[in-house]
């Protein structure tokens, strides 16, 4: 994650995926901690020598580490300042590329999601540097590669695919 300093007066919005009573840096979330949108950041605060933020949800003050956060702002301009990067790719998805390419990596051009508007699913395929473009099997829309753009161009750093395997 990248370092960013808080201040107070910060906007912050938590992510999405925080699980009921999981550990973030040393704080667990429970669900009463959970809020929509953003909300002001009141004090920063050490718990247990665990840096934290204080914020006023529904009345009740709760503590949120910087795992927590989706999303930062700064209310003198609203700039982001913050905005934590999802990897187009999720764990199952990395790993099976990666087994796919592994023996012809260094020859992958780039990876590329597709639809077939005919029978309304999706199709990975990968272009090879001066050869014929493999095409995997067709897989129903919206249900895997969901945070691959269709007919977008990925090079094999943006998926994850260049170091984390191999």
């Amino acid at each position: 994650m990248k370092d960013f300093e808080l201040k107070v007066g910060d906007l912050v919005r938590l992510r999405d995926d925080l699980e009921n009573g999981k550990s973030y840096e040393g704080m667990f979330y429970i669900k009463n901690m959970k809020f929509k949108g953003f909300r002001q950041v009141t004090k920063l605060c050490e718990v247990y020598d665990i840096p934290t933020i204080k914020i006023n949800s529904d009345n009740q003050d709760y503590h949120y580490t910087k795992e927590m956060l989706a999303e930062v702002k700064r209310p003198t301009k609203y700039t982001t300042i913050y905005k934590r990067e999802e990897p187009i790719l999720d764990d199952k998805e990395r790993e099976y590329l990666a087994n796919v390419i592994k023996p012809f990596r260094d020859k992958v051009k780039c990876i590329v999601k597709y639809k077939n508007y005919y029978n309304r699913s999706e199709y990975i395929a990968i272009s090879l540097k001066n050869d014929t473009p493999i095409h995997l099997p067709y897989f129903n829309e919206d249900t895997m590669y969901k945070n691959m753009e269709l007919n977008t161009e990925y090079i094999l750093k943006e998926l994850g695919l260049w170091i984390r395997f191999f």
